[in-house]
């Protein structure tokens, strides 16, 4: 039984810890990345044990017409100083713990705290979130009448593998 964490606070915390296992053993590269309708410039983490960087851009740096998230964007190519790179996959988390947001943190009967997925990848006309759902090497869980995939335990030793492992499975959906 899984419960998705609706506490501002405790979201935040989540996010941090998030960043922190995320961040361990990269280097930072300034570089732009590109989505679907623009670009931004990024600090860039690059993880050679990984091979995966990750950025991260704080709520109050995004359009404040927008519900407020936590943007995680991943990308498989490594950056160089100044490149242009595209984003495989993103894993955001609502600020309020809102399941429209395709990430979520949620918590076990124990306590331990997870991050989950919806399989919405923004271009769905490449993979739809049934597809994602149907095919992927992760746990399908319910909570109420939402499927999510179970990507990991966020402080287990495994955890920044399992990113891997669910952002090369999009990439591999993607054709990248």
């Amino acid at each position: 039984m899984y419960a998705i964490i609706k506490d501002e606070g405790e979201i935040k915390k989540c996010q941090g810890r998030f960043m922190s296992v995320l961040s361990s053993e990269t280097e930072k590269i300034r570089c732009k990345v590109a989505f679907r309708g623009g670009s931004v410039i990024v600090e860039a983490l690059w993880s050679n044990r990984l091979e995966m960087w990750v950025a991260f851009r704080d709520p109050k740096d995004r359009d404040p017409q927008k519900p407020p998230k936590y943007w995680n964007a991943f990308g498989l190519e490594k950056p160089s100083q100044g490149s242009m790179l595209p984003i495989v996959a993103e894993i955001n988390f609502s600020c309020v713990g809102s399941s429209k947001v395709a990430g979520n943190f949620v918590k076990d009967r124990d306590g331990r705290v997870y991050v989950t997925h919806s399989g919405r990848f923004g271009d769905t006309r490449r993979i739809p979130k049934e597809k994602f759902l149907d095919d992927t090497k992760f746990k399908v869980i319910q909570i109420g009448k939402i499927k999510k995939a179970l990507i990991g335990d966020i402080d287990a030793p495994d955890f920044p593998m399992k990113i891997r492992d669910l952002i090369t499975e999009v990439g591999r959906m993607k054709g990248y």
